[in-house]
């Protein structure tokens, strides 16, 4: 349940959310709050470099990680 959003995406089954799959949307909205699976970093990044914009992303510190990497890439 998302309690601090009025409008999100979910991959979770929830009739509020707008969509279920957040990667096939569009995220030319302005500023976005993104705290993605794991399992979703890779895409979520890849759409990110892809469309632009501005966005807050939370993501676990795994510096090993390929993902960790380039989201650090992205803010330099």
């Amino acid at each position: 349940m998302n309690k601090n959003a009025q409008k999100f995406f979910t991959i979770n089954n929830d009739r509020r959310a707008l969509a279920k799959d957040a990667v096939a949307q569009n995220w030319n909205v302005g500023r976005m709050l993104i705290h993605p699976p794991i399992s979703l970093m890779t895409r979520v990044l890849m759409k990110i470099m892809k469309e632009g914009g501005k966005y807050v992303v939370l993501a676990p510190m795994q510096q090993t990680q390929i993902q960790w990497l380039l989201l650090i890439s992205m803010t330099e």
